[in-house]
């Protein structure tokens, strides 16, 4: 090979011609999509890497903290690339070769032409990978807002409600930045919904293999799972080890689980203010009516006689972080969530037993607060 036709593959590998990513948010199918895309025989891919996240974050205001002070390092690196005419530019091209660097190892013993990186924390960066890899593939996957809100409750918070803060990025913000992903990428990209998907897999597959430029043949219905240890921190990276693990082709047995959030008062008082707190439009952006899922889940809850109770856990206390939770607040979430358990009355005496003390104390703090603060009272 001459030095041209090597300066050229160089510079097509550092233009992400390699290279394939499915963005989505979390619990939208996306390992299911990597695994139909990797039997074919040119594509290889691994766990979650998340790698691109640390150098992209190093220029952005916001968004990441760091025991070594993350608006310093930002200052004294903006400040850096001041002195390159290239600017920005060098720091980027040196992002884009440390990331072909790893993306290369992982391909080099494996014979592969593509590598296929599925992470669904680079919703957040979809912008600035398009920016890096300008030949990437790309493909956009939605999925019906409530079923990612289902599934999150269903696998991750698994009743525990005081823990729903934890995917407030994942339900609030990712939906957003996938929408703005998408337009940053100004076409570059192939969209698929998790219901197309699993309803016509063949079509959607062909579709896929179209736009990645590879034959239809090449990809197959059925894929394997692989085999990584069972270890709890590799558990974490697999995508969906609670359900995905049991099937080795497409079911659309998932499909409508979502509307099981309609079987409970708890449940379904998140959906109707998750779907308010999305709005109209966002959801109409992902594909999908507001109305019309509003309307299913109505039409459930009639049939199952479900109406939104009073003793609930609110969807604005569960979404609120521990440590943003004021002390009346995190009693009162404390005293819902043992009623639930236990019942109302049974509960409450759990509840009075368990934080007694600190009800008192909380309650005479709070006195107090008013008595050196009246105009409190007045508001």
């Amino acid at each position: 090979m001459g030095t041209g036709a090597r300066r050229h593959e160089v510079d097509s590998q550092l233009k992400g011609e390699s290279l394939i990513f499915i963005f989505s948010t979390p619990r939208s199918g996306s390992t299911l999509l990597q695994r139909l895309l990797a039997t074919n025989e040119e594509i290889h891919t691994d766990v979650e890497s998340w790698f691109l996240l640390h150098p992209i974050y190093a220029t952005r205001q916001a968004g990441i903290s760091a025991e070594y002070g993350h608006y310093g390092a930002r200052q004294a690196l903006i400040h850096y690339l001041s002195g390159f005419e290239e600017g920005q530019d060098a720091f980027y091209d040196a992002v884009r070769r440390y990331a072909c660097c790893l993306y290369n190892t992982a391909l080099h013993n494996t014979g592969k032409k593509y590598f296929l990186d599925k992470s669904p924390p680079y919703t957040r960066v979809i912008k600035e990978i398009g920016v890096l890899f300008p030949e990437a593939k790309f493909v956009i996957l939605t999925r019906n807002p409530l079923a990612n809100l289902y599934s999150v409750l269903t696998t991750w918070t698994k009743g525990k409600w005081e823990k729903l803060y934890w995917s407030r990025y994942d339900l609030l913000e990712g939906p957003a930045d996938l929408v703005d992903g998408r337009a940053a990428l100004n076409g570059n990209c192939i969209e698929v919904s998790y219901e197309n998907l699993v309803d016509n897999p063949c079509f959607q597959l062909n579709r896929i293999a179209d736009y990645l430029g590879l034959e239809r043949s090449g990809f197959s219905l059925r894929y394997d799972v692989p085999d990584r240890p069972k270890t709890t921190n590799a558990r974490l990276f697999v995508g969906d080890p609670d359900n995905i693990e049991n099937y080795t082709s497409v079911t659309s047995e998932a499909r409508d689980k979502w509307l099981a959030l309609a079987d409970r008062s708890q449940t379904l008082h998140y959906a109707y203010e998750y779907m308010d707190a999305l709005g109209s439009e966002l959801v109409n952006k992902l594909g999908y009516s507001k109305e019309a899922l509003t309307a299913q889940l109505d039409e459930r809850a009639r049939n199952r006689s479900v109406q939104v109770a009073s003793a609930l856990v609110p969807w604005d206390l569960a979404m609120t972080p521990e440590d943003e939770r004021s002390r009346s607040d995190r009693l009162r979430l404390r005293r819902l969530v043992f009623q639930q358990d236990y019942g109302r009355v049974r509960g409450f005496l759990k509840y009075l037993r368990q934080f007694g003390f600190e009800i008192v104390k909380s309650a005479l703090m709070d006195g107090k607060k008013a008595t050196e603060n009246p105009t409190d009272i007045d508001s």
